[in-house]
């Protein structure tokens, strides 16, 4: 599993249910990387898509009441059920969020691809909660703008 995360300098990743800034190098960083695999994330996370489903990708929507969810385009199930559930999908497997689903497959994540942005989110109220070393360490460093670098960490 690949975890994805953008995140500011206070490690700030979401407010109101939503990334705090908007940076199309980013968002197409994100694309781009993510098209063709699966991508997991929890409801608010789907909730905050500004399409469903993302074309190109596989989705699993973790939840804690997977019979309510009713969304075509997504496999809901709970985390217990997540293996069965990314049986038959396509691969890599992308952990998108949200803070409590980096939480959850922390220990699960091979890698991170973080992206670093220097806005400040006065009112961001979701935040990144573990520190990646000692359990990843820093390998690689890409600078998509002026406002925003990848960080590659690898277990």
């Amino acid at each position: 599993m690949i975890g994805v995360v953008a995140m500011n300098p206070a490690g700030c990743i979401g407010e109101a249910g939503r990334l705090p800034w908007h940076h199309p190098e980013d968002l197409q960083f994100f694309k781009r990387t993510t098209l063709g695999g699966t991508l997991v994330m929890g409801r608010v996370t789907w909730d905050s898509l500004p399409r469903r489903p993302l074309p190109g990708r596989d989705h699993v929507v973790l939840t804690r009441d997977p019979d309510a969810f009713r969304e075509e385009g997504a496999v809901a199930t709970t985390p217990e059920g997540l293996d069965a559930a990314l049986a038959g999908l396509k691969r890599p497997v992308f952990v998108i969020g949200g803070a409590q689903i980096y939480d959850l497959l922390f220990d699960r994540i091979d890698e991170f691809l973080v992206t670093r942005v220097l806005d400040e989110a006065p009112n961001g109220d979701t935040f990144f909660s573990r520190p990646l070393a000692p359990a990843f360490r820093l390998v690689s460093t890409e600078v998509l703008s002026p406002a925003c670098t990848v960080e590659r960490w690898q277990r």
